[in-house]
């Protein structure tokens, strides 16, 4: 990523890129100087304003700045997050690739019917006066497709 480039302040005319040239010859620069010099006294009923928004512009100069020169440092730290999410997930599917279902195989000895675990819930207790909650669906799909489930539900003790 390049750097960027600084914003230039008012009093640095001198050092402003060429679209600024023709705004460096040393009268217009001495205009410039005098417009929003706030150490004298204004001749002109407009050089209150200037002088203000000169202000502020160079608050908004300054804070685009500072921006940038942090910003720098975010492209090194994006890069780093960017390296550690690729060895992550190549740690996830690496121990996914190691782990199989977490329930045993379900069978039945009919041909063409498959058992199947449609759902777990858990609904944790609220606080220590109620209990705990596991819903469980086993769905048994038959030769023709016609599933049947049963839903059961175990509470803890109490």
């Amino acid at each position: 990523m390049a750097k960027r480039e600084e914003i230039k302040k008012v009093s640095d005319i001198a050092n402003e890129g060429s679209k600024y040239d023709n705004l460096k010859a040393t009268a217009k620069v001495a205009n410039i100087q005098e417009r929003f010099d706030d150490t004298t006294h204004n001749d002109n009923p407009y050089d209150d304003a200037i002088q203000y928004l000169q202000k502020k512009i160079e608050d908004v100069i300054d804070e685009s700045n500072l921006q940038g020169t942090a910003s720098g440092s975010y492209a090194t730290d994006i890069k780093t997050l960017t390296l550690a999410s690729g060895s992550f997930s190549a740690r996830v599917t690496t121990n996914d690739a190691k782990v199989s279902s977490p329930f045993p195989a379900i069978t039945t000895k009919q041909a063409k019917t498959t058992v199947s675990i449609q759902m777990i819930q858990h609904i944790p207790a609220v606080n220590d006066d109620s209990r705990d909650t596991l819903n469980i669906v086993i769905g048994l799909t038959n030769s023709k497709g016609l599933t049947t489930l049963k839903q059961f539900v175990l509470n803890s003790s109490s």
